[in-house]
């Protein structure tokens, strides 16, 4: 079995500076000792892609009711003036240290977003993280376009912690509604042939029901992935083993939202003008993320210098002219192309442009 290239994000929590006041968080769930994690929120670079249609559009902020969610107001004030200044501390949110890569070519963009989770009306407050191609607004190369830390609603006026993720720990939005969580700690693995558990929740006032959910597990012996579904615990349940086939249309079936962030902090851009072309692979070896498509993409910049982020290697960087791309300064690594209107033709691959 070929290596996956995982990406994720991280997120670090610094140990100095920024301490909150009104917005320390209170409540059943949350009264714990102000989280001591470090984790580095700034200037992350990784990589991410979407299995379903990705929304270009950016999600506008929705106005805070002063006298029901003042306590998001002054905690997302606080995030970002303790964002601003490069460290965070006292505030109680996720330190999630994952599988991540880090690129010249993308970067972590890390945000918020108010919605109504589970339709009773009370508005919850996400933190999470976006990876964009630099210079843009576009999602990148990674399966793992929107990952959530943190969420957070409102109880009697008071913000409570629901959700904060930890290291070995993806949380995402998926298409249906759900909440998905997928779960690789080794910590919680029944056998250490499980390589992931992927767990389906309704986000339900101030906890997270389970709906179904499906693990995979790696036979050594005779290399091959045996796969299981619960309606109750995936973890354990070995009563229901289902076939690739039906797993992966569980996948497809609650499908992987793109939600775009409100950025803490302006994202850093070069001014550089940027083409951006796109391309959509499947996994082409059996892969224990759930996820299972990310995009290729072929940026050309205005100075003359590009990047080709195709395939299961690494970024490689270009220049070029109108003819042709050349890779490292090497002509012999020199390919022509063609833009027809949006396409981008190399060889006999296609790249559609990103807009």
């Amino acid at each position: 079995m070929k290596k996956k290239i995982i990406a994720a994000l991280l997120i670090t929590v610094f140990m100095t500076g920024c301490r909150t006041e009104a917005s320390v968080i209170m409540g059943d769930k949350a009264s714990e000792e102000i989280a001591a994690d470090v984790v580095d929120i700034l200037g992350a670079d990784a990589s991410s892609t979407s299995n379903d249609e990705i929304i270009e559009d950016s999600v506008p902020e929705e106005e805070i009711d002063e006298e029901k969610y003042g306590s998001y107001e002054q905690f997302i004030e606080n995030v970002r003036h303790c964002v601003q200044k490069g460290e965070l501390k006292g505030l109680d949110v996720s330190s999630n240290v994952d599988n991540m890569y880090r690129g010249e070519s993308e970067e972590i963009r890390y945000g918020y977003i108010i919605r109504d989770l589970d339709g009773d009306g009370i508005k919850e407050l996400i933190l999470g993280g976006n990876a964009c191609i630099k210079d843009t607004d576009i999602s990148g190369k990674d399966r793992y376009h929107t990952l959530i830390f943190d969420i957070f609603t409102m109880q009697d006026s008071v913000m409570l912690h629901v959700v904060k993720s930890e290291e070995g720990e993806d949380y995402y939005f998926g298409t249906d509604g759900t909440i998905i969580r997928e779960d690789s700690k080794k910590t919680t693995m029944p056998s250490d042939k499980v390589m992931e558990v992927a767990t389906f929740f309704r986000f339900n006032k101030d906890r997270l029901d389970i709906v179904e959910g499906i693990r995979d597990e790696y036979i050594a012996e005779t290399d091959r992935v045996r796969y299981f579904y619960s309606k109750d615990n995936p973890y354990w349940d070995s009563s229901n083993e289902i076939t690739y086939d039906k797993w992966m249309d569980i996948v497809k079936e609650h499908g992987n939202e793109y939600v775009r962030f409100t950025d803490f902090v302006e994202p850093k851009r070069t001014g550089r003008k940027t083409d951006v072309f796109v391309c959509k692979r499947d996994e082409d070896y059996i892969d224990p993320r759930m996820q299972y498509t990310w995009r290729d993409y072929i940026v050309f910049y205005n100075d003359n210098t590009g990047i080709y982020n195709v395939g299961n290697g690494g970024e490689s960087w270009f220049v070029w002219n109108t003819e042709r791309i050349q890779y490292d300064n090497d002509p012999l690594q020199a390919k022509n192309y063609v833009i027809e209107g949006d396409t981008l033709k190399i060889g006999d691959e296609e790249y559609i442009r990103e807009k």
